[in-house]
């Protein structure tokens, strides 16, 4: 009823301003101490100064996405935001940015997706298609979404020339990938990297279960 959704929506107005507290502003600082550190290191340690600078560009990439979600959440209702709109606004922004062919599937129907779990899914497809772009040497990705078990599913694939992923995990432009599996975990979303190299790569995204009538897929 109209009082639900007006709290929902004070509710989300509060969550925004906490993002912005806690998430954008403290992302700010922490990425002015980096870059510092960054030249600091250059005539002593250029390895570990170039180390600090991909964590500097990973993370203005993340307050990049944080103010963005902001600003679009502040020009509509955050409480009509849906998954299936929020990834065909990516793939379509990604494409034109980058020129990667992206094949969206979505099912029939609405997605059981809270608002918020909207937001770190958001960010974890567009790092998967990021890294598919930079580095992974594909023709095309496809963003697929199906329900397996009662669970939403989200998976990122690309038919680029794979990773070693234990490897990737303790290289330095793979904080990366460390970031999206604690973007999960902050959802209670288990992610899946699977890949070798040679044979492309898959990024799962298994959301929580969210019981809603009328779901079809």
């Amino acid at each position: 009823n109209a009082l639900r959704e007006e709290a929902a929506i004070e509710e989300e107005r509060r969550r925004i301003a906490t993002d912005i507290h806690d998430g954008v502003l403290s992302q700010l600082s922490a990425l002015s101490r980096r870059a510092e550190y960054a030249s600091l290191l250059l005539a002593e340690d250029p390895k570990g100064a170039q180390e600090e600078l991909h964590r500097v560009i990973t993370m203005a990439g993340e307050v990049h996405e944080g103010i963005r979600w902001i600003v679009r959440a502040l020009r509509q209702d955050p409480t009509q935001l849906t998954l299936g709109e929020e990834l065909i606004r990516i793939v379509e922004r990604f494409q034109h940015n980058t020129g990667l062919r992206v094949l969206l599937k979505l099912p029939r129907g609405e997605l059981p997706v809270p608002v918020d779990t909207v937001r770190h899914v958001g960010y974890i497809v567009t790092e998967a298609l990021t890294n598919t772009w930079k580095h992974a040497h594909a023709s095309r990705a496809v963003v697929t979404v199906h329900r397996v078990d009662g669970r939403v599913v989200v998976k990122v694939a690309d038919d680029g020339r794979g990773f070693d992923v234990a490897q990737m995990m303790h290289a330095a432009n793979g904080m990366g990938l460390r970031n999206m599996h604690e973007r999960a975990q902050e959802i209670g979303a288990e992610l899946t990297l699977r890949s070798s190299p040679g044979k492309g790569c898959q990024v799962l995204i298994g959301l929580p279960v969210v019981e809603e009538d009328g779901w079809e897929a």
